[in-house]
């Protein structure tokens, strides 16, 4: 049994998408960190809500964390352009910020679990908030267009 169609062979053999992927690494690690932290505002609102008894699907915790999502990505998109204003910007931000940083990534979900206007599908079930994570959905859309960038840069320079 070979493993001649997977992705990972592909990217072991061609340094095109080798590069592509080393590029997306820092986007997806933001990512995956912003996921982790607010899962459980995710998980945990949803059950909250319906052990009150609460109905409707709240919105506020993927929407936060999908926000958050996108501002680690944006920082990290910035400071990838400007890698001299990242050691600047190490060097003056005080040390505590990252555990403000983390606190604010992980309670910020949470705290707009509460958010009445952002309740939807209002006779089902909360525990519906905790089958899809924005953030989950934001990475697999990463890797899908990054590769495909490749692929097509590869594609589009064996052709000429």
């Amino acid at each position: 049994m070979t493993n001649a169609g997977h992705a990972g062979d592909d990217v072991a053999r061609d340094p095109l998408l080798a590069a592509a992927f080393d590029d997306l690494k820092p986007y997806i690690a933001s990512a995956a960190v912003v996921s982790l932290l607010g899962a459980p505002a995710e998980v945990l609102v949803p059950v909250v809500r319906r052990l009150r008894g609460d109905t409707g699907v709240a919105l506020g915790p993927g929407l936060a964390s999908l926000g958050n999502g996108l501002l680690a990505l944006s920082g990290v998109h910035f400071f990838r352009q400007r890698p001299q204003l990242w050691q600047e910007w190490r060097a003056r931000i005080p040390r505590w910020s990252g555990l403000a940083g983390i606190a604010y990534v992980t309670l910020s979900p949470a705290a707009v679990g509460g958010w009445q206007r952002g309740v939807v599908l209002r006779r089902r079930s909360p525990l519906w908030g905790t089958a899809i994570s924005p953030v989950g959905l934001l990475q697999v859309t990463l890797l899908l267009v990054g590769f495909s960038r490749a692929r097509r840069a590869r594609d589009s320079g064996t052709a000429s």
